[in-house]
Formats: C-alpha cells, structure tokens, sequence
C-alpha cells in the first residue's frame, strides 16, 4: 500500500478572534463586535465582515479597531480575499497595543505570506509572532511553518532550532512526527517524493518507470511513523526553487509527488 505525505499548509489553526478586548468602547461599539466574533464562529463570515465595516466605519483608529481590522481579515480569508485581508491585518499591526493580538496578526501574515511563496516575508511575520506569544499551542504551528520557511530559503541550521523547540516544548502536538523528519533530514537541499511503500517490490517497481522516463530515481529505507517503509525520491536540489521546478516534470509521471524535506 502506498503513502504519500500531504502538505498542512492552510490557512493558521491559530487564527481564532481573540477574547474581546473592548472595555473602553462604548456599549453599542462592544455589542457590535461581540456580534462579529460569533457569526465569525458560526462560519457566517460574510454578515460577520459586515458587522466589522460598521464598526470601522465609526471607529477607524482606536486602538480597539484592532481586533476589527482582525477579524475582518479572517473572514475575507475565509471568503478569498487574501490581497485585501494583508491590508487589514498589517492595519491591526499599526493599532495593537496587545501582544496576543499583534503575536496573531503576525501569524496570520506569515501563513499568508507562506503560501504564496514568499518565504522571505513569512520568515519575519514568524520570527515577531514568536517573540510576542507564549509557549503553549498555537506556538507549535507558529514553529513548524517558521522552520519550514527558514528551510525553503536555504536556512538549515536555523530551521532545525525551530524544529527542535516544537519537539522539546510540544511533545505529542500533531506537528512533531515532521518537525523530527525534517530535524534529521539528511541534506541541506531538496528532493522530490514519488512514494512510499511497505513493500520494497512496489516501490522498486515505481523506481523503474521513473528511469525509463530519465528521471534519476532511488529507493531509501525509512522509518514513517514506527513503521518501515520504501520511498522513492528523485533527484537532489540546491535550493527549493530549483527542486519545484523539477517537479513540473515529475508530476507527469507521478501526479501527487511533492518537494522534500
């Protein structure tokens, strides 16, 4: 049977409305976003982008209109607005007086910036949200995309010490079976995955079609989750840009290969 290793990029678990923090608002202004962070959680995003405009509306540059311009930001996510959801969330940034707020903004900027490909800016949304957030979940998620990031750029070293500090302070998160597989990666640079097997015959099998489309594939000897496995790579790149272009190719013989680690 075969096992392919499936991408978690999406957007942040982490990106949650915070607790209000509206004391110093007036009743109505407080309601109102109160009313936002529900039908924000019932997954009613449009009404709840809505009831955000209101209030922004009224109140553009308090330092409460962080967390509107935040939860505003999250439900044009949600409806595919990434562009305009930047804007909202660089905005909370300007205004936020509290760390949590500002850690999550900066967390959602960086998972944004990630799956774009701009490895660059979600390097600098990740490192600030870290400074800012505590140890405790969603940290784990902040220090797995963190350390994916770094690693894309070329960054090993660095991206192991993320991966390492998930490891030690979040045993048992849903991360740490591939912050450990990226820890002990065994390169600085990429590969493309075609596959893994249980059986070796399987994936010598896959090995052999890949040669004859001239593709340099091998198979190597793994351990996937306490389990022996036989995985089928091909090729080694010196950066991820090189590696994802490979892939163009690969994935005409092999549809679901993904670039590694």
């Amino acid at each position: 049977m075969e096992h392919r290793r499936r991408a978690i990029f999406a957007l942040p678990s982490m990106c949650l409305l915070l607790p209000i923090g509206c004391a110093t608002l007036p009743d109505h202004a407080r309601h109102r976003l109160l009313d936002g962070d529900r039908l924000y959680r019932e997954k009613n995003y449009a009404a709840a982008e809505a009831t955000a405009n209101v209030f922004l509306r009224e109140f553009p540059d308090r330092p409460e209109s962080a967390e509107a311009y935040y939860l505003r930001a999250l439900c044009r996510v949600q409806m595919g607005q990434r562009i305009t959801a930047e804007g909202d969330l660089d905005r909370c940034l300007s205004l936020s007086r509290r760390d949590d707020l500002t850690a999550r903004a900066h967390a959602a900027l960086g998972g944004l910036a990630f799956d774009s490909g701009r490895f660059t800016d979600a390097i600098t949304h990740f490192g600030a949200a870290l400074e800012r957030i505590e140890e405790r979940p969603p940290a784990d998620e902040i220090h797995y995309r963190y350390g994916v990031a770094l690693q894309r750029e070329g960054r090993w070293d660095e991206a192991r010490k993320q991966f390492s500090a998930l490891m030690h302070h979040f045993p048992g998160s849903r991360y740490e079976d591939d912050a450990r597989r990226r820890f002990s990666w065994p390169i600085k640079g990429f590969s493309v995955q075609c596959g893994a097997f249980r059986e070796a015959a399987s994936a010598d099998a896959l090995v052999r079609k890949l040669r004859g489309a001239s593709l340099e594939a091998r198979r190597a000897a793994e351990s996937r989750g306490g389990r022996p496995m036989h995985v089928v790579y091909v090729g080694s790149y010196a950066s991820y840009a090189a590696a994802d272009e490979a892939l163009k190719r690969i994935k005409a013989q092999v549809s679901d290969a993904i670039v590694v680690p």
